[in-house]
């Protein structure tokens, strides 16, 4: 199985002073043999975030919870000084308090 490495996802801000939903589709993460073209709308997604180092969780249902998935999305926000954490809701199940003080450390959440 061939899996695209695109953006098409969904993106909340917690942080900052007002809290929003950002979409894209398209662009290369930088997957090994690709160049990373969302550069500049990651290194804004940070901004937006108001925080220096912003906590990013990555849920990537989309592609089945793909490690490799996640390790190149914790590589491109790693560089923008962010702290990545996977959320694997299909190879884990999770308490309701688990999931509450998961996200009650998160800054962006990053939905594939």
């Amino acid at each position: 199985m061939k899996m695209s490495f695109f953006y098409d996802i969904i993106i909340l801000i917690l942080g900052g002073n007002m809290k929003r939903i950002i979409a894209i589709g398209g662009g290369e993460t930088g997957r090994p043999g690709t160049q990373y073209e969302t550069y500049e709308i990651d290194k804004e997604i940070v901004s937006l975030s108001g925080k220096d180092n912003p906590n990013v969780l990555f849920i990537g249902t989309a592609s089945s919870d793909d490690d490799s998935y996640f390790e190149i999305i914790s590589k491109v926000f790693s560089r923008l000084n962010c702290n990545v954490r996977n959320l694997a809701l299909i190879k884990k199940t999770y308490t309701i308090e688990e999931l509450r003080k998961i996200l009650e450390q998160i800054d962006i959440i990053i939905i594939i």
